[in-house]
Protein backbone atom coordinates (compact mmCIF):
# COMPACT_ATOMS: atom_id res chain seq x y z
CA UNK A 1 0.00 0.00 0.00
CA UNK A 2 2.89 2.21 0.68
CA UNK A 3 3.71 2.31 -3.60
CA UNK A 4 0.52 3.97 -4.44
CA UNK A 5 0.29 6.09 -1.60
CA UNK A 6 3.39 7.53 -2.71
CA UNK A 7 1.93 7.83 -6.21
CA UNK A 8 -1.62 8.34 -6.26
CA UNK A 9 -2.14 10.13 -2.94
CA UNK A 10 0.79 12.28 -2.15
CA UNK A 11 0.35 14.50 -5.45
CA UNK A 12 -3.48 15.41 -3.66
CA UNK A 13 -2.19 16.45 -0.35
CA UNK A 14 -0.04 19.29 -2.70
CA UNK A 15 -2.64 19.78 -5.42
CA UNK A 16 -5.75 20.21 -2.79
CA UNK A 17 -4.64 24.00 -1.17
CA UNK A 18 -2.98 25.24 -4.34
CA UNK A 19 -6.48 24.24 -6.96
CA UNK A 20 -8.76 24.87 -3.92
CA UNK A 21 -7.43 27.20 -1.33
CA UNK A 22 -6.51 27.04 1.46
CA UNK A 23 -9.83 26.43 2.63
CA UNK A 24 -8.94 22.76 1.72
CA UNK A 25 -6.05 22.57 3.79
CA UNK A 26 -8.22 19.86 6.36
CA UNK A 27 -8.43 17.52 3.10
CA UNK A 28 -4.45 17.73 2.72
CA UNK A 29 -4.22 17.25 6.44
CA UNK A 30 -6.09 14.15 6.55
CA UNK A 31 -4.55 12.70 3.56
CA UNK A 32 -1.24 13.36 5.30
CA UNK A 33 -2.18 11.29 8.22
CA UNK A 34 -3.62 8.61 5.73
CA UNK A 35 -0.50 8.30 3.91
CA UNK A 36 1.36 8.27 7.23
CA UNK A 37 -0.63 5.19 8.53
CA UNK A 38 -0.02 3.55 5.16
CA UNK A 39 3.71 3.87 5.18
CA UNK A 40 3.79 2.78 9.30
CA UNK A 41 5.08 -0.98 7.74
CA UNK A 42 8.05 0.58 5.64
CA UNK A 43 9.41 2.95 8.83
CA UNK A 44 9.18 0.13 11.09
CA UNK A 45 11.56 -1.84 9.27
CA UNK A 46 14.20 1.13 10.14
CA UNK A 47 16.82 0.74 11.99
CA UNK A 48 18.07 3.70 14.51
CA UNK A 49 14.50 5.04 14.44
CA UNK A 50 15.12 7.67 17.39
CA UNK A 51 18.04 9.19 14.60
CA UNK A 52 15.70 9.05 11.58
CA UNK A 53 12.71 10.94 13.53
CA UNK A 54 15.50 13.07 15.15
CA UNK A 55 17.20 14.16 11.09
CA UNK A 56 13.41 14.44 10.06
CA UNK A 57 12.05 16.39 13.40
CA UNK A 58 15.51 18.67 12.10
CA UNK A 59 14.48 18.84 8.39
CA UNK A 60 10.90 19.95 9.27
CA UNK A 61 12.36 22.99 11.40
CA UNK A 62 14.26 24.28 8.38
CA UNK A 63 11.53 23.67 6.47
CA UNK A 64 9.45 25.75 8.26
CA UNK A 65 12.04 28.48 9.03
CA UNK A 66 12.35 28.65 4.86
CA UNK A 67 8.58 28.97 4.58
CA UNK A 68 8.22 31.56 7.26
CA UNK A 69 11.30 33.55 5.50
CA UNK A 70 9.89 33.63 2.16
CA UNK A 71 5.73 33.77 3.30
CA UNK A 72 5.83 37.94 2.12
CA UNK A 73 3.56 38.90 -0.65
CA UNK A 74 5.22 39.48 -3.98
CA UNK A 75 3.87 39.66 -7.34
CA UNK A 76 4.18 36.34 -8.09
CA UNK A 77 3.08 35.40 -4.98
CA UNK A 78 0.36 38.16 -4.46
CA UNK A 79 -2.34 38.90 -1.95
CA UNK A 80 -5.74 38.36 -3.19
CA UNK A 81 -8.90 40.74 -2.06
CA UNK A 82 -12.46 41.71 -2.87
CA UNK A 83 -13.97 45.21 -3.34
CA UNK A 84 -17.36 46.03 -4.84
CA UNK A 85 -19.59 49.25 -5.28
CA UNK A 86 -23.41 48.35 -4.23
CA UNK A 87 -25.56 50.90 -4.76
CA UNK A 88 -29.58 51.04 -3.87
CA UNK A 89 -31.75 52.57 -6.02
CA UNK A 90 -34.89 52.50 -3.76
CA UNK A 91 -33.28 52.89 -0.62
CA UNK A 92 -30.62 55.75 -1.85
CA UNK A 93 -27.87 54.35 -0.06
CA UNK A 94 -24.14 52.99 -0.94
CA UNK A 95 -21.78 50.83 0.15
CA UNK A 96 -18.57 49.52 -0.06
CA UNK A 97 -18.27 45.64 0.30
CA UNK A 98 -15.43 42.78 0.70
CA UNK A 99 -15.44 38.97 0.62
CA UNK A 100 -11.93 39.19 2.93
CA UNK A 101 -12.31 38.24 6.59
CA UNK A 102 -8.79 40.65 7.32
CA UNK A 103 -8.69 44.18 5.70
CA UNK A 104 -5.16 44.81 3.97
CA UNK A 105 -3.78 48.83 3.41
CA UNK A 106 -6.34 48.80 -0.20
CA UNK A 107 -9.61 47.77 1.32
CA UNK A 108 -9.20 49.50 4.63
CA UNK A 109 -8.96 52.94 1.93
CA UNK A 110 -12.98 52.26 1.76
CA UNK A 111 -13.80 50.09 4.31
CA UNK A 112 -12.53 51.93 6.81
CA UNK A 113 -10.52 50.49 10.54
CA UNK A 114 -14.32 49.62 11.36
CA UNK A 115 -16.55 47.82 9.15
CA UNK A 116 -19.96 46.39 9.69
CA UNK A 117 -21.23 43.10 9.11
CA UNK A 118 -22.40 43.01 4.99
CA UNK A 119 -25.54 40.81 6.64
CA UNK A 120 -28.04 42.97 4.64
CA UNK A 121 -26.00 42.93 1.46
CA UNK A 122 -26.55 38.82 1.30
CA UNK A 123 -29.71 38.92 1.03
CA UNK A 124 -29.98 38.36 -2.49
CA UNK A 125 -27.35 35.29 -2.77
CA UNK A 126 -24.76 36.10 -5.89
CA UNK A 127 -23.46 33.03 -7.22
CA UNK A 128 -20.03 32.28 -6.19
CA UNK A 129 -17.58 28.92 -6.55
CA UNK A 130 -17.48 28.13 -3.04
CA UNK A 131 -21.01 30.41 -2.10
CA UNK A 132 -19.06 33.19 -0.61
CA UNK A 133 -20.71 35.81 0.92
CA UNK A 134 -20.10 39.79 1.81
CA UNK A 135 -18.20 39.59 5.20
CA UNK A 136 -17.96 43.46 5.76
CA UNK A 137 -19.17 46.83 4.71
CA UNK A 138 -19.29 50.70 4.87
CA UNK A 139 -21.00 53.17 3.86
CA UNK A 140 -20.09 55.05 0.71
CA UNK A 141 -20.77 57.90 -1.37
CA UNK A 142 -24.25 58.12 -3.49
CA UNK A 143 -23.26 58.40 -6.99
CA UNK A 144 -26.00 58.87 -9.84
CA UNK A 145 -25.13 56.05 -11.66
CA UNK A 146 -27.74 55.76 -14.47
CA UNK A 147 -29.42 52.17 -13.51
CA UNK A 148 -31.59 50.24 -16.09
CA UNK A 149 -35.08 50.71 -17.97
CA UNK A 150 -37.53 48.64 -16.81
CA UNK A 151 -40.40 48.26 -18.97
CA UNK A 152 -43.77 46.47 -18.75
CA UNK A 153 -44.86 45.44 -22.48
CA UNK A 154 -47.66 43.58 -20.96
CA UNK A 155 -49.34 43.28 -17.94
CA UNK A 156 -52.85 41.08 -18.32
CA UNK A 157 -54.86 38.54 -16.33
CA UNK A 158 -55.31 35.30 -18.51
CA UNK A 159 -57.60 32.91 -16.63
CA UNK A 160 -55.92 32.49 -13.16
CA UNK A 161 -52.55 33.54 -13.99
CA UNK A 162 -51.33 37.09 -14.14
CA UNK A 163 -49.17 37.16 -17.60
CA UNK A 164 -46.20 39.77 -17.70
CA UNK A 165 -43.62 40.64 -19.97
CA UNK A 166 -41.02 42.77 -18.72
CA UNK A 167 -37.96 44.26 -20.71
CA UNK A 168 -34.64 45.20 -18.97
CA UNK A 169 -32.58 47.78 -20.98
CA UNK A 170 -29.07 48.65 -19.25
CA UNK A 171 -28.11 52.21 -19.60
CA UNK A 172 -24.34 51.61 -19.38
CA UNK A 173 -21.77 48.99 -20.55
CA UNK A 174 -23.06 45.96 -18.19
CA UNK A 175 -21.69 42.69 -17.92
CA UNK A 176 -24.60 41.06 -15.69
CA UNK A 177 -28.10 40.75 -14.89
CA UNK A 178 -29.32 38.73 -11.36
CA UNK A 179 -33.20 38.83 -10.75
CA UNK A 180 -34.93 37.60 -7.45
CA UNK A 181 -37.99 36.65 -6.12
CA UNK A 182 -39.07 38.87 -3.37
CA UNK A 183 -41.79 37.24 -1.69
CA UNK A 184 -41.43 33.94 -2.97
CA UNK A 185 -44.31 33.65 -5.35
CA UNK A 186 -44.55 30.35 -7.78
CA UNK A 187 -43.67 31.04 -11.10
CA UNK A 188 -45.94 29.11 -13.17
CA UNK A 189 -44.07 30.56 -16.50
CA UNK A 190 -40.19 32.00 -16.95
CA UNK A 191 -38.60 32.81 -20.09
CA UNK A 192 -35.37 35.01 -20.75
CA UNK A 193 -35.65 36.32 -23.93
CA UNK A 194 -37.81 33.89 -25.18
CA UNK A 195 -35.68 30.66 -24.19
CA UNK A 196 -37.44 28.44 -21.42
CA UNK A 197 -34.46 27.98 -18.59
CA UNK A 198 -33.12 24.60 -18.33
CA UNK A 199 -34.66 22.12 -15.35
CA UNK A 200 -36.94 25.49 -14.32
CA UNK A 201 -38.66 24.88 -11.52
CA UNK A 202 -40.78 27.29 -9.54
CA UNK A 203 -40.56 25.85 -6.13
CA UNK A 204 -36.29 25.90 -5.99
CA UNK A 205 -36.07 29.71 -8.33
CA UNK A 206 -38.72 31.08 -5.62
CA UNK A 207 -38.10 29.42 -2.37
CA UNK A 208 -35.01 28.09 -1.70
CA UNK A 209 -32.34 30.89 -2.93
CA UNK A 210 -35.17 33.07 -4.51
CA UNK A 211 -33.03 33.50 -6.92
CA UNK A 212 -34.56 33.31 -10.87
CA UNK A 213 -32.07 33.36 -13.29
CA UNK A 214 -28.65 34.94 -13.84
CA UNK A 215 -28.37 36.44 -17.41
CA UNK A 216 -24.64 37.61 -19.08
CA UNK A 217 -25.41 40.23 -21.01
CA UNK A 218 -23.57 40.55 -24.34
CA UNK A 219 -22.90 43.91 -26.16
CA UNK A 220 -25.86 45.01 -23.61
CA UNK A 221 -28.52 43.63 -25.23
CA UNK A 222 -32.02 43.93 -23.30
CA UNK A 223 -33.33 41.11 -20.99
CA UNK A 224 -37.01 40.39 -21.93
CA UNK A 225 -38.71 38.16 -19.38
CA UNK A 226 -41.84 36.42 -19.86
CA UNK A 227 -43.45 35.50 -16.58
CA UNK A 228 -46.77 34.12 -15.67
CA UNK A 229 -47.89 33.82 -11.84
CA UNK A 230 -51.07 32.96 -10.25
CA UNK A 231 -53.70 36.19 -10.49
CA UNK A 232 -53.98 36.35 -6.19
CA UNK A 233 -50.38 36.64 -5.94
CA UNK A 234 -48.17 40.00 -6.54
CA UNK A 235 -44.93 40.42 -8.24
CA UNK A 236 -42.44 41.62 -6.36
CA UNK A 237 -38.90 40.65 -7.98
CA UNK A 238 -35.59 42.59 -7.36
CA UNK A 239 -32.62 43.20 -9.70
CA UNK A 240 -28.59 43.35 -9.32
CA UNK A 241 -26.98 44.71 -12.25
CA UNK A 242 -23.08 44.12 -12.26
CA UNK A 243 -20.43 46.04 -14.26
CA UNK A 244 -17.03 44.59 -14.21
CA UNK A 245 -15.24 48.44 -13.73
CA UNK A 246 -15.25 49.25 -10.49
CA UNK A 247 -11.54 50.15 -10.95
CA UNK A 248 -12.08 52.31 -13.85
CA UNK A 249 -15.19 53.98 -13.47
CA UNK A 250 -15.54 57.32 -13.05
CA UNK A 251 -17.97 57.50 -10.32
CA UNK A 252 -16.25 55.10 -8.59
CA UNK A 253 -12.86 56.51 -8.63
CA UNK A 254 -11.14 53.64 -7.14
CA UNK A 255 -6.76 53.59 -7.17
CA UNK A 256 -5.35 50.63 -8.37
CA UNK A 257 -3.94 47.40 -6.16
CA UNK A 258 -0.58 47.57 -5.33
CA UNK A 259 1.61 45.04 -7.48
CA UNK A 260 1.58 42.36 -4.88
CA UNK A 261 -2.34 42.17 -4.47
CA UNK A 262 -4.62 40.44 -7.24
CA UNK A 263 -8.12 40.27 -7.01
CA UNK A 264 -10.07 37.29 -5.21
CA UNK A 265 -10.68 34.65 -7.82
CA UNK A 266 -14.11 32.78 -7.96
CA UNK A 267 -16.20 35.63 -6.56
CA UNK A 268 -18.20 38.56 -8.48
CA UNK A 269 -15.40 41.33 -7.44
CA UNK A 270 -14.52 44.85 -8.94
CA UNK A 271 -17.94 45.10 -9.65
CA UNK A 272 -20.24 47.96 -9.66
CA UNK A 273 -23.62 46.90 -8.93
CA UNK A 274 -27.01 48.45 -8.79
CA UNK A 275 -30.13 47.01 -6.97
CA UNK A 276 -33.74 47.63 -8.26
CA UNK A 277 -36.79 46.66 -7.30
CA UNK A 278 -38.86 45.28 -10.42
CA UNK A 279 -43.01 45.93 -9.61
CA UNK A 280 -45.50 47.07 -11.90
CA UNK A 281 -47.09 49.62 -9.41
CA UNK A 282 -43.20 51.00 -8.61
CA UNK A 283 -43.36 51.26 -12.52
CA UNK A 284 -46.11 52.69 -13.30
CA UNK A 285 -45.22 55.44 -10.26
CA UNK A 286 -42.23 56.67 -12.08
CA UNK A 287 -43.52 56.58 -15.91
CA UNK A 288 -46.24 58.72 -14.50
CA UNK A 289 -43.61 61.86 -12.96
Amino acid sequence: MSIPSLLFIMPLIIAFPVGLGLKIMYGSSILTVLTFALLLPVFGSFSHKRIWSGCFITIGIVFFVIAHKNSNYSITKSKPNSLVYFLNIDSKKAYWATYDVNLDEWTKQYLGSHPKAATVLNQDKLYSKYNSEFTLMSDAPFSTITGPTIEFLRDTIKGNQHLYHIKITPNRIVNRFDIYNNNGSDLLLLKANGVLPIAFKSNIASKTNRKVITYYVVDNIPLELDISINFRNKLDLALLESSFDLLYNSATKVSPRKSWMSPTPFVLNDAVIIKEKIQPDQVAKENSK
